[in-house]
């Protein structure tokens, strides 16, 4: 969204308005003022968030009675974009507006009245959010996030857009990892000009928290503040128990996790980048008091479904979940699942992760494991209406079971915590988009970007699974080509792990291998489908906004 532009006789005061902003933003250093984080779910009931595009944009233009009602009843929040949304508060109130919180867009007003905000090289050379590059160009300068008037007037917009109606503000790349290249997307570290030196990754960390703290300490209390920013921000110097990374967390309401337990870079098992490292993340979240909002982008029944079933496994009753291609016309059943009160926390249970509720339950099987069949305590119903007394869920999968009087957690069965190492990546970890997937390194950090490529997966931790063979398999599969700017094929190698009873034989081991390959090739060809769907979305997105 292109930034407005100062109005008459900003120039005069804005460094009067500058001080007065770090002046407040001293006095809550250490406790940033924040709204009340939305308490009111239930942790076995659906709160959707909706992200909307250009796509979605007729069905809240000039809207019936019955599309407001549903709009209201269905969207607990929505993450939208002004101005478009500026004349659609008036029906609905519960939008997040979007603002990029160091994007500024080459080409406007904006950029050429104001390029001492734009971060420089140490020659001089303007840099950029790495993002979208091509052709030895960007479409976002990355702002100097230490320069005082560049934060007072970003300020001083959102809180003019906020008055329009919105519930709150949706601030994207609010990246804790040194997020800055140059005109073909290359990471180079800038000038900072506040500063007086070339920035380091402690220096972005640092001043990054302290532009949070200052908008959250401006920004009127009762207005809510989701950040989209990495959860595993402060790599090397341990993540989120950095001081940083936990000043900018406990500055937002809510943290908006993209592609949340779809992202295809998660293992299983205990490692760094696993299933069980994600949720531990979420759970340090809460802790401190605030709520997640897990985005997804894959729109296959079973891909919304494991979102579903990861999302009722972590949920305090103050999080959300969410899946962009969502419509009236298309609207899923299971979004509007309620399985009443959490019984307990999540636990292992026959080689899954459990949740019991007062009416249901949630089970998840980690990326990489094998496919286990689970006997039910009683016969219950699935999302599609079945009644069923045992479920098979394959390794990345999940289900949500309905039925009352699920039993609670057996007595010291929670699921431990993610620790150990991780294990070894393979495949291209260089990638564009919002957040790259998962792996050793993510891809550059853009708005609404496309997926970065994924690291397939290596070798799981350790994990609850029954005895197994580990084997690993090569097949088709994506990456992002940075030169291109493009998805391309590529050739994916993970570890699968091949029950015993299956490799008897050669025979039986080759039928195996093949079955476990066309799982892949599967998982991979929807993986794509949704990737690619993603970036024209976001390519949309981006030129609404513009």
């Amino acid at each position: 969204m292109e930034a407005a532009q100062p109005p008459k006789g900003f120039t005069v005061v804005r460094r009067l308005i500058a001080s007065l902003v770090a002046l407040v933003a001293l006095c809550v250093l250490a406790a940033p003022a924040s709204a009340a984080v939305d308490a009111s779910g239930t942790a076995g009931a659906v709160r959707f968030v909706k992200r909307m595009t250009p796509s979605f944009d007729s069905y809240v233009t000039n809207p019936s009675a019955d599309r407001i009602s549903w709009l209201n009843k269905k969207l607990w929040r929505t993450e939208v974009f002004a101005p478009f949304f500026d004349a659609r508060t008036s029906f609905y109130g519960n939008g997040w507006v979007y603002s990029d919180i160091y994007a500024i867009y080459t080409g406007t007003e904006l950029a050429n009245q104001h390029p001492e905000w734009i971060l420089k090289d140490s020659q001089g050379r303007k840099l950029y959010i790495p993002w979208g590059c091509s052709n030895g160009t960007c479409p976002q300068y990355a702002a100097d996030i230490t320069n005082p008037d560049y934060r007072a007037y970003w300020i001083s917009q959102l809180t003019k857009t906020l008055n329009k109606g919105y519930r709150g503000a949706w601030v994207d790349d609010v990246n804790l990892e040194l997020r800055v290249g140059d005109n073909n997307g290359n990471a180079v570290a800038p000038y900072s000009a506040s500063l007086g030196r070339t920035m380091n990754a402690t220096d972005w960390r640092r001043s990054m928290a302290e532009f949070t703290e200052q908008i959250r300490a401006t920004v009127p209390a009762s207005k809510e503040i989701l950040h989209n920013s990495i959860w595993y921000a402060g790599q090397g110097v341990g993540r989120d128990a950095d001081p940083y990374v936990a000043r900018q967390i406990a500055s937002a309401d809510y943290i908006n996790i993209e592609r949340g337990f779809n992202d295809g870079g998660l293992t299983g098992g205990t490692g760094e980048w696993s299933l069980k490292a994600i949720q531990s993340f979420i759970d340090r979240v809460h802790a401190k008091g605030k709520g997640v909002i897990v985005d997804a982008f894959d729109a296959t029944p079973a891909g919304m479904e494991y979102s579903l079933a990861n999302y009722l496994l972590i949920n305090s009753g103050k999080d959300g979940v969410g899946q962009i291609d969502m419509t009236p016309d298309n609207w899923w059943k299971g979004w509007d699942t309620d399985l009443g009160t959490a019984l307990g926390e999540r636990y292992d249970w026959q080689g899954v992760q459990r949740r019991d509720f007062q009416n249901g339950m949630a089970i998840v099987n980690e990326p990489g494991a094998p496919t286990r069949t689970v006997q039910l305590p009683k016969a219950m119903q699935t999302v599609d209406g079945k009644t069923v007394s045992s479920v098979t869920v394959a390794g990345g999968k999940g289900v949500v079971l309905s039925g009352g009087g699920t039993t609670s957690a057996p007595a010291g069965s929670v699921t431990p915590p993610a620790t150990g190492s991780t294990g070894s990546t393979s495949g291209s970890t260089t990638g564009s988009g919002t957040k790259g997937s998962t792996g050793s390194t993510s891809g550059s950090t853009g708005s609404n970007g496309t997926t970065g490529s994924g690291s397939t997966t290596g070798t799981s931790g350790s994990s609850s699974s029954s005895k197994c063979v580990k084997v690993r398999i090569t097949y088709p599969t994506i990456k992002w080509d940075a030169k291109k700017r493009q998805l391309v094929p590529a050739k994916g190698s993970s570890v699968v792990c091949i029950p015993v009873t299956a490799t008897k034989t050669a025979r039986a081991k080759k039928a195996a291998i093949k079955k476990a390959k066309a799982a892949a090739r599967k998982r991979t060809a929807r993986q794509a489908k949704a990737a690619r769907q993603a970036h024209r979305e976001a390519l949309a997105a981006k030129a609404a906004r513009k």
